[in-house]
């Protein structure tokens, strides 16, 4: 049934879902605008959430794309979506935290790590893109 993915990343693509809806519950319907859903086949297949920082720039918070539905460019679809509304925001940066395993995926979108970050999963590079206005 999962394929090439495994039990622990569906499962880890359901606790994400269940996060990002106790943020929506803790945060308010007023900063829903953040969310970005992908859909497919009725179904949500992933999400991006993108906030503007205190330096003017916007952060990537989250992205998390349903492991079925690798491959097909929902991610790339969601980063180009944050992409836009980080611009809109007045934005003239986004970054982003990426663990080694989705650092390649971030330069293939245009980031450039910037710096090493450790998190209490794994080790990680900050990146930024810088946005065309």
């Amino acid at each position: 049934m999962f394929g090439r993915h495994t039990v622990a990343s569906t499962i880890a693509f359901l606790l994400d879902l269940a996060l990002l809806w106790s943020l929506v519950e803790l945060l308010g319907v007023a900063h829903l605008p953040a969310a970005i859903i992908a859909e497919l086949d009725g179904a949500i297949a992933g999400f991006a959430t993108v906030l503007p920082r205190d330096d003017g720039a916007a952060e990537l918070e989250d992205l998390f794309v349903d492991p079925a539905a690798w491959g097909l460019g929902i991610g790339r679809r969601l980063v180009a979506e944050a992409e836009r509304r980080a611009a809109a925001l007045g934005a003239r940066a986004l970054h982003v935290v990426a663990g080694d395993r989705a650092r390649p995926f971030y330069e293939r979108c245009g980031f450039r790590v910037t710096g090493p970050m450790t998190t209490d999963l794994e080790p990680a590079s900050t990146m930024r893109k810088d946005l065309v206005r």
